[in-house]
């Protein structure tokens, strides 16, 4: 079996002669794989995860979905933006779900079974009702995982920093119903990010970022904990610090050389 995304050199820079957002970038995740980019403010996280969904196109390089070159937006790749703002305030929480099983002509019946069963994966279950401004910020925030993962042609969710907006208690939350939810699904997961802790809570690697600009991967690191994570166990406590380790040396570093940064 291939692999689910590839970057294959990718460098990407938004006009001639301005400065490079990431340079000579590598790297394959696989399929069904909770990969995690972990990186300072501005060293391109966002940009590599526009890249792979289609929305910008590499200034050099290649990028590859299942084999086959990106040369745009796709049903197989599903993106979860930080806020709510892709949400339908005019639509319930089902219709929201059912919204791109709609627009593909899908029947009824059809419809409405998926919607169902997706709305319990993401413990909606009473709330189907509801229009987004009457539920909380996690569960406008698992509306739009179910209305992701509902699309049968979905194998990617390209995730970026989803749970931001919200308080630590609920991120917390959130962080184990998503591992939970990945678990069932098996999707490929590319999760950006720059909190360490949910970065090691997350993911099956994580692939920490260089500063920018001109950012590259530093050190991909394997996370080989049992879930559910425990962040008080000592190897969490490990895996916290090497990745600090590789951050602070990685800003320290670029601060000396009175390097600035681009675009998040």
């Amino acid at each position: 079996m291939g692999e689910a995304i590839e970057l294959h050199g990718l460098s990407f820079r938004y006009a001639e002669g301005s400065p490079w957002v990431v340079r000579d970038l590598d790297l394959a995740i696989r399929p069904g794989e909770f990969f995690v980019l972990l990186g300072p403010s501005g060293c391109g996280k966002t940009s590599v995860l526009n890249l792979i969904a289609g929305f910008e196109r590499p200034t050099r390089g290649e990028v590859r979905v299942s084999g086959q070159p990106v040369a745009g937006p796709g049903a197989d790749r599903a993106v979860i933006f930080q806020g709510d703002d892709s949400l339908y305030p005019w639509l319930t929480a089902a219709q929201n779900v059912e919204f791109p099983l709609k627009i593909r002509g899908m029947s009824r019946r059809e419809r409405q079974g998926l919607v169902a069963e997706h709305l319990r994966l993401v413990g909606l279950v009473g709330h189907e009702g509801k229009y987004p401004h009457q539920l909380s910020g996690g569960m406008r925030q698992r509306v739009q995982i179910a209305r992701a993962l509902v699309v049968p042609e979905t194998r990617i969710l390209l995730m970026d920093e989803p749970f931001v907006s919200v308080d630590a208690q609920t991120r917390a939350v959130l962080q184990g119903e998503l591992s939970d939810i990945w678990m069932r699904s098996r999707k490929a997961v590319l999760f950006i990010t720059h909190d360490i802790s949910e970065a090691v809570a997350l993911g099956d690697r994580v692939g920490v970022m260089t500063s920018g600009p001109g950012a590259s991967i530093r050190e991909i690191v394997g996370v080989s904990l049992d879930r559910p994570r425990r962040r008080s166990t000592p190897r969490f406590g490990e895996l916290y610090e090497h990745i600090w380790g590789l951050i602070s040396g990685t800003v320290a570093a670029d601060a000396g050389m009175g390097r600035g940064s681009t675009h998040a």
